[in-house]
């Protein structure tokens, strides 16, 4: 199924991924995987909603800002990896994701349920889709 080595036909998810593939919204990770029991981390889930943002006709570039200026807020900035910066710095700039109280971002948490439901709201919003 779109080139993805784990993921069989017959699953309950798979036209779903398809869709999202196709859609742009999701690549995989370099192995061919898209590993569908494992969560989704913080810096994953900004570079959907930003691809998601950008399907929907939202201009996603930094335009003359540069990523470091939405990103130096973080304290843990350095833990954001190289391929998720550009995107994190986009879902900020969007307002899709913000950090929390005690200054981090926390790329490699988990993403709740109630917080990704959270990020979906706020990029409908930016989208002009509610």
């Amino acid at each position: 199924m779109a080139g993805f080595k784990d993921i069989s036909n017959g699953e309950w998810y798979t036209g779903v991924v398809g869709a999202a593939f196709e859609a742009g919204l999701i690549s995989g990770y370099e192995d061919g995987t898209f590993r569908p029991n494992a969560y989704v981390k913080r810096e994953e889930a900004a570079a959907i909603m930003v691809r998601a943002l950008k399907f929907a006709g939202v201009k996603t570039d930094l335009g003359d800002s540069k990523t470091d200026r939405y990103l130096a807020k973080f304290v843990d900035e350095a833990a954001i990896d190289s391929w998720a910066k550009t995107a994190v710095a986009l879902a900020v700039k969007h307002s899709v994701l913000r950090g929390y109280g005690s200054g981090e971002f926390a790329p490699a948490k988990t993403n709740t349920r109630a917080e990704t439901a959270v990020m979906i709201i706020r990029m409908l919003e930016e989208a002009d889709f509610i």
